[in-house]
């Protein structure tokens, strides 16, 4: 016996088959599924349009977070050069005062 005798051998599946091929069509059903159908595409096509909403949303969201990191790491940069220049300047202010700053700073560097 082949597998798919053995299936409809079985009564419940006969039963069942038997009750689906009784089904009498009905139009009325039909035209309430395609309704169903109408209205189940409606309110798909409004979850997409919120999803795609959402989606720009958070690009925009996430967009404006990165141009305001790499404004903030442009500005931390700008700093740290002004800071080292003014260091710097204050070393060859010292240096200038104080020539003996020189020497100190190059046995230093030997050392090091």
């Amino acid at each position: 016996m082949t597998f798919v005798y053995k299936v409809i051998c079985l009564s419940s599946f006969v039963q069942s088959y038997d009750v689906r091929k009784d089904i009498k069509v009905d139009c009325h059903k039909f035209a309430d599924l395609g309704e169903d159908q109408r209205r189940r595409q409606h309110d798909r096509e409004a979850w997409a349009r919120q999803g795609e909403r959402e989606y720009q949303e958070r690009m925009k969201a996430f967009k404006e977070k990165s141009r305001l990191a790499r404004e903030l790491l442009e500005q931390r940069e700008r700093e740290a050069l002004q800071q080292k220049a003014m260091v710097e300047e204050m070393l060859q202010e010292l240096c200038r005062q104080n020539p003996e700053w020189e020497a100190r700073k190059k046995s230093v560097q030997r050392v090091s």
